[in-house]
């Protein structure tokens, strides 16, 4: 890709040519082409959509379907409300951090995935009406809640889980992670640490993502 510059913001851009083709010489002496994708095309790799740029057209879509299947087994399995309960931290909780660690979702998306499985089997499970407080159902015992991660929850522990475990390998990931740390630790301009800054008053300096 090569990049240029549209009203003062740097972006890339695929370029035609050599550019398009990459080979690599593998163990066995052969040279291969490896499979030109443009930067803007989701592709799916380990069970995730996934691009360079971050584009998220088909992951919701699959996300909401995985979710919508999970309900109608609950709904239709006649397990006990108690099993129900323990199975959306042991089996659907489970089953999205894989995926959470690799998507970003808005918050009010993970809000729709749990639109879908609040009313009739989470809060059914607990039993209480459609009407309860979503506030409670995140809450813990010490607040007279149910203590159930929210989706949205989920993703931000396992990306902290994930930048954790690179930064103290200190491997690939984790020395670009630390780049990525450091260049906007600069464009802040300020001794304080950007995590610690108001995110309000400081975006504006930063480059968009």
């Amino acid at each position: 890709m090569d990049w240029k510059f549209k009203n003062g913001i740097q972006k890339a851009f695929n370029a035609p040519g050599e550019h398009s083709y990459i080979f690599l010489r593998q163990g066995d002496g052969e040279c291969r082409e490896v499979k030109h994708l443009d930067m803007y095309q989701e592709h799916k790799t380990l069970g995730c959509w996934v691009n360079p740029l971050g584009v998220k057209k088909k992951v919701y879509v699959p996300m909401e379907s995985f979710v919508k299947l999970w309900r109608n087994r609950m709904i239709n399995s006649g397990l006990s409300l108690h099993l129900t309960r323990q199975l959306y931290e042991s089996e659907l909780r489970s089953q999205l951090q894989y995926r959470l660690s690799a998507y970003q979702l808005e918050e009010h998306e993970c809000k729709e995935l749990m639109k879908i499985i609040s009313p009739g089997v989470l809060l059914n499970a607990f039993y209480v009406n459609k009407n309860y407080s979503r506030t409670l159902m995140r809450a813990n015992d010490q607040y007279a809640g149910m203590g159930i991660t929210h989706i949205y929850d989920v993703m931000g522990t396992e990306k902290s889980r994930f930048l954790m475990m690179h930064l103290r390998r200190n491997d690939t990931t984790g020395r670009l992670f630390r780049i990525a740390m450091e260049k906007l630790q600069l464009e802040c301009g300020s001794g304080e640490l950007f995590y610690n800054l108001d995110y309000d008053k400081w975006e504006q300096l930063v480059t968009k993502p």
